[in-house]
């Protein structure tokens, strides 16, 4: 979860504790919310620990504070804490931390951090039940992972928290104004409705774009840096530190098996500039890069990071965060670096090789990556992402056409 853990802490912890806290005044009520809200995102406070450490943040989720037993542990210390501290209170100090009050909000804590923990099991994957194994469990994390093209606000994960977050909302408008209760229910019938309607696109969108790359596992928790040099691998323009580039290490065999699976799922594409094209290709839809950029990521060597720190070089960029063109970037790395060969219609294509169309200008047309089957997965129009012989695209250009080009 991204953005709905604390107000599903409140929400769990009301239903659990429903009987205790409307016995509350308001102002304690307010302060159990309140509470709820910080102990349900207080398992993300070792983030700060990672940023004062040399570790990678990606291990986040690895760390003992996103296990049960660490908040079992702080539950009956506080406990215990309480206990020895009581006798010591003041007279005020015990009307306000009252046996009563103090158990709800311990309960309270427990409650929430744990529901923490449940919502991170959804798709992430956490150490359930350390320290009798560090094995990494996930509910949807294997069948539900996030997409390597879109954010997470394009996961279904991200719409139930959408709706958690609207439903919190509400329950706080009902339960702490005065608002009238027309108003509440149009604004829960509306707010119900478009929940509805941007959840069925974002399901649909998620199954006709998504493909699950290859993914490595160790102790049952996904393997971010397969190579431990601190570098996330979807950033990381050397995977192995061999001091060569992804794009020359990547096996031309399994680029070639994940382009045909890629071609044989016919994926959602986008090959215009239309607002819907854009908001699809931010949700995940496939362009000709994307589908050679999947091939060489799901291999073991995404190329993206190559093409980010070619383009920084070579414009004298010093930013984190840059915008550009990858496939025309991929054409100029691949130009400068002398790895391009003219083909011809009678030549046989290479597998798991990337293929460039250029017009009379020398500028990209279309690209593509070859099958094992002589064929290259490209978007040509407005079709579904699928396998092309040479010739189709050849014929498909028609006069534009000048040059095709094969990565050697």
């Amino acid at each position: 979860m991204l953005i709905a853990h604390g107000p599903a802490s409140v929400l769990i912890n009301e239903f659990i504790q429903k009987d205790k806290i409307e016995k509350l005044s308001a102002d304690k009520h307010f302060i159990v919310v309140s509470l709820g809200m910080l102990f349900g995102i207080l398992p993300d406070f070792d983030f700060f620990y990672l940023i004062a450490s040399s570790l990678p943040k990606f291990l986040h989720h690895e760390l003992i504070t996103h296990t049960p037993v660490f908040w079992l542990i702080a539950f009956f210390l506080l406990k215990g804490a309480y206990r020895l501290l009581y006798s010591r209170f003041n007279k005020k100090a015990k009307e306000v931390f009252s046996p009563e009050f103090t158990n709800i909000l311990l309960n309270t804590f427990l409650i929430s951090t744990l529901a923490h923990l449940v919502g991170d099991l959804f798709i992430n994957h956490i150490s359930l039940f350390y320290p009798f194994t560090d094995q990494g469990f996930s509910l949807f994390g294997k069948v539900f992972p996030e997409s390597i093209f879109s954010g997470f606000e394009s996961h279904p994960i991200f719409a139930l928290e959408l709706g958690i977050v609207v439903g919190f909302l509400l329950w706080l408008l009902k339960k702490f104004t005065n608002s009238k209760q027309a108003f509440v229910n149009t604004l829960s019938y509306s707010a119900g409705v478009a929940f509805l309607l941007y959840t069925a696109f974002n399901l649909f969108v998620y199954s006709q774009t998504y493909i699950t790359p290859q993914v490595t596992y160790r102790n049952g928790s996904p393997v971010f840096d397969k190579d431990y040099d601190g570098i996330f691998d979807l950033n990381d323009a050397d995977i192995g530190n061999t001091e060569e580039f992804n794009i020359v290490k990547a096996d031309p065999s399994k680029i070639a098996k994940e382009a045909s699976k890629l071609a044989d799922l016919q994926r959602l594409t986008v090959s215009d500039d239309s607002f819907i094209s854009k908001v699809l290709y931010r949700y995940g839809a496939f362009d000709s890069y994307r589908a050679v950029e999947y091939a060489f990521t799901s291999s073991g060597y995404p190329i993206y990071p190559v093409l980010d720190e070619f383009y920084k070089k070579n414009n004298a960029v010093e930013s984190y965060k840059v915008k550009f063109a990858p496939d025309k970037q991929l054409y100029l790395f691949l130009k400068k670096n002398k790895m391009l060969r003219k083909l011809t219609l009678m030549t046989e294509l290479e597998q798991g090789h990337i293929i460039l169309f250029l017009n009379e200008e020398e500028e990209l047309l279309n690209l593509g990556v070859t099958t094992s089957e002589n064929q290259i997965v490209t978007v040509l129009g407005k079709e579904k992402l699928q396998a092309h012989p040479l010739s189709e695209i050849t014929k498909y250009y028609k006069k534009q056409l000048s040059t095709v080009l094969m990565q050697k």
